[in-house]
């Protein structure tokens, strides 16, 4: 689902929730310890999904709509969290123009489920105009309120992240010819590390890659995961046949093959594209979803 879906479906529903908020309009200059506590409490929650701050909409669920231009850039607010929170939390804004033909815009700031580097904590003290937060400071919503984690909340946050892990190995997407015995099939790589800090083995059931090549998206599923070569004697089993292991208390260097349209590469050729934007996610047998995200540089095998 898109993430535009996503919020009109949240309005329609017209609840606050753990992963939604409503505000009528976006926080006053005045009102920054609000916006970082708002953004860190939801960042906190461990639900693997994207989490909203949806402007333009009253806390019953009534749209009001909101200038939309007079927001502020979506880099000033990261600064401001960069200055002021620790780990980084990247943001970013979702806009819909003309909400259903009312006439209205919404805005939303994301908290991408890419975000799961918790506990998120304030770095240093922070005042503005008689509010302030103090360094170390920690929150976690739940429902529709923000409160003070809890040792619970501190283990569960730790204990999430003792599961398993993957980060890119490097920044380069590669597109290739790869041979498997007699076929030869055209695919994208991604160079990952796997982690697997559990206690028992993780199987990995299906993989998810997002593209942004010059503000076009394509979505891509990951074919199969193997030791990295460029010619097989047979043909591997793909994640649909069977889930890749990965046994416990291992770290695997894996490569990512990804099926990619002509489209995709079409757009590449044709506006001489160096840099995509690439979210991979994968979900484990035990229904857990992680996800990354990171500006890769696109590499085409000539003659492609």
């Amino acid at each position: 689902m898109k993430r535009s879906e996503e919020i009109l479906n949240i309005i329609s529903d017209k609840k606050e929730l753990d992963f939604c908020d409503f505000k009528s309009q976006y926080y006053s200059a005045t009102k920054n310890c609000d916006l970082i506590k708002d953004v860190v409490a939801m960042a906190n929650n461990i639900d693997l999904k994207d989490k909203y701050l949806i402007f333009g909409v009253d806390n019953s669920g009534v749209v009001l709509g909101i200038d939309v231009s007079a927001l502020p850039d979506i880099s000033s607010i990261n600064q401001l969290f960069r200055d002021n929170v620790e780990p980084f939390i990247n943001l970013e804004w979702e806009t819909i123009r003309n909400l259903e033909n009312t006439g209205f815009d919404v805005a939303a700031l994301v908290i991408s489920l890419s975000n799961t580097d918790y506990p998120y904590m304030m770095k240093k003290d922070y005042s503005k105009n008689g509010s302030g937060l103090s360094k170390g400071a920690i929150y976690i919503r739940k429902g529709a309120t923000n409160m003070v984690v809890d040792r619970m909340d501190l283990d569960n946050m730790y204990n999430l992240k003792k599961e398993i892990i993957f980060e890119f190995i490097d920044d380069k997407l590669s597109i290739k010819k790869i041979k498997f015995s007699n076929t030869v099939e055209r695919l994208m790589l991604l160079n990952l590390s796997l982690v697997n800090r559990s206690e028992k083995d993780k199987y990995i059931q299906n993989a998810k890659v997002k593209l942004e090549i010059a503000g076009t998206v394509f979505e891509c599923d990951g074919k199969y995961i193997e030791n990295k070569q460029y010619s097989f004697a047979k043909v591997p089993k793909t994640l649909n046949e069977e889930s890749k292991k990965i046994a416990k208390e291992v770290q695997l260097f894996k490569t990512l093959y990804v099926e990619i349209s002509e489209g995709c590469i079409r757009l590449i050729e044709e506006n001489s594209s160096t840099t995509a934007n690439c979210t991979v996610q994968l979900k484990y047998d035990d229904g857990r979803q992680c996800m990354k995200v990171k500006e890769m540089n696109i590499e085409v095998e000539v003659g492609l």
